[in-house]
């Protein structure tokens, strides 16, 4: 066991690995297809819904970051999706700096966190929006307005939140995972008590070959 604690959690050092490993997660029947897509090769989807103006999210960013590095990035079978969700009227805002990042293939996760958390320059409108794309990328306001006037942008949001309502998401962050098979579970904040059980769980429902190893049972 503590060979594999090291193997699979060195990346978080910080936490407390005195703590037994509790797996929790809630199983939510199963679906027709992947939502995202639907091919062969993939055994797993991971919809990660969140919100960067979450103060958990924030808190977890760095858990949820090294978590996908070291068990999804090198894998051919897992596909990892974030989800960006509205469940406070401000929360729209930062809902459409991730699409609009997408769209300009911008990476501004660990900007965003810092700017909005650390700096407590709070993104509430679509002015404090283009603040945050202006002062820390330097994108032209003429170019941020396309987007912003675009159909598809509310488009976007709006079926994030169709998804996180398919799943009845209720919190922030939380996570759907669905298998080869089409089965769906969940797991969020409110049911784990701790990084580690969160990492622990996810780990268990995506990696079958280490579940022995996590809990002592066979596959």
């Amino acid at each position: 066991m503590k060979l594999f604690i090291t193997l699979l959690f060195i990346f978080s050092a910080n936490l407390s690995f005195s703590q037994e490993i509790k797996i929790t997660y809630e199983e939510f029947g199963k679906t027709e297809r992947f939502v995202f897509f639907d091919k062969d090769s993939k055994d797993f989807e991971v919809l990660y819904f969140f919100s960067y103006s979450c103060p958990a999210c924030y808190d977890f960013k760095d858990t949820v970051s090294q978590w996908k590095k070291f068990n999804v990035d090198n894998s051919k079978n897992i596909d990892f999706r974030k989800v960006p969700v509205i469940f406070q009227d401000h929360w729209l805002f930062t809902s459409k700096a991730f699409f609009i990042a997408n769209g300009l293939k911008l990476d501004i996760d660990d900007a965003i966190y810092k700017y909005f958390h650390e700096e407590k320059k709070f993104i509430v409108d679509d002015e404090t929006l283009i603040d945050f794309f202006q002062n820390e990328f330097n994108i032209e306001r003429s170019k941020l307005m396309s987007f912003l006037k675009s159909p598809s942008l509310m488009k976007a949001t709006t079926q994030s939140m169709k998804i996180a309502d398919n799943f009845e998401v209720m919190g922030t962050p939380s996570f759907v995972i669905i298998d080869k098979e089409k089965n769906v579970y969940k797991v969020n904040k409110s049911v784990v008590n701790s990084k580690l059980e969160l990492i622990s769980t996810l780990t268990y429902l995506v990696k079958p070959e280490l579940r022995e190893l996590l809990t002592g049972e066979k596959q």
